[in-house]
């Protein structure tokens, strides 16, 4: 079960910061034009 955890958890942190990324840039060009 430890094994399991061990190999979602980073996957979940991944996406949130690629998610969190993609948002800001978005934001970000919007922003800009």
């Amino acid at each position: 079960m430890f094994s399991e955890t061990s190999k979602v958890v980073p996957m979940l942190v991944l996406m949130r910061s690629f998610n969190l990324t993609r948002v800001t840039g978005f934001l970000y060009k919007d922003g800009e034009d």
